[in-house]
């Protein structure tokens, strides 16, 4: 573990580093998968990818706290301890496909955590792709993930982004309220060149 970052209350961003410096010259994945993380005595479990595979020598994990292993990775694990990565397993999306394509992003809730990982692989890929949509949808403002990253990417032009939250609780929000998929009707989609990409929880595919 090389550092961690609160993204929210029950949420932190983990920068990941491999003892083997071989093995971090290896490692690779597709944006989308996921890896079994471990600590020994207390137990394994999985987690998405919310960095992309062009960025070399370390990657991250979102992990919300939810369990054993979680409470034992907030509560006890700190810089430069050792944990055990197992992965990356799952079939990733397919990104070759994407290229020279539109690509349409649409985020749900957690559903941010793998698509970040995707989206960043595209900004930094970014002559590669057409134009670059993400709707991302959550319960409330002070539940947005990455938000400072996103208005960086929305303001430099890399990418449009449309936010939307359940309710706004009373919160400074500048953004829609509604269920993500209204935002759908906001954007032009080429539907011939446009590759989407769903992520979020069951109720959420329901839309």
């Amino acid at each position: 573990i090389m550092q961690a970052a609160s993204l929210l209350p029950d949420v932190r961003l983990y920068d990941v580093r491999f003892v083997d410096p071989d093995l971090a010259d290896r490692f690779t994945f597709r944006p989308g998968q996921f890896v079994m993380l471990s600590i020994v005595g207390v137990g394994e479990a999985p987690f998405s990818l919310p960095s992309p595979p062009t960025r070399k020598g370390y990657f991250q994990l979102a992990i919300r706290r939810a369990g054993v292993l979680t409470d034992h990775l907030f509560e006890h694990v700190r810089e430069g301890d050792v944990i055990g990565i197992r992965g990356p397993l799952g079939n990733g999306f397919p990104v070759e496909r994407f290229e020279e394509q539109d690509v349409l992003l649409v985020a749900g809730g957690l559903g941010m955590v793998p698509l970040r990982g995707l989206l960043n692989y595209v900004i930094d890929l970014r002559h590669q792709f057409g134009r670059v949509t993400l709707l991302y949808g959550s319960r409330s403002p002070d539940q947005v993930l990455f938000s400072h990253e996103l208005s960086s990417l929305a303001r430099r032009g890399d990418a449009e982004v449309l936010l939307t939250v359940d309710r706004d609780l009373g919160l400074p929000w500048e953004g829609r309220t509604g269920v993500v998929t209204e935002l759908l009707d906001d954007v032009e989609v080429d539907i011939p060149r446009t590759y989407a990409v769903a992520s979020g929880p069951p109720v959420f595919y329901k839309f």
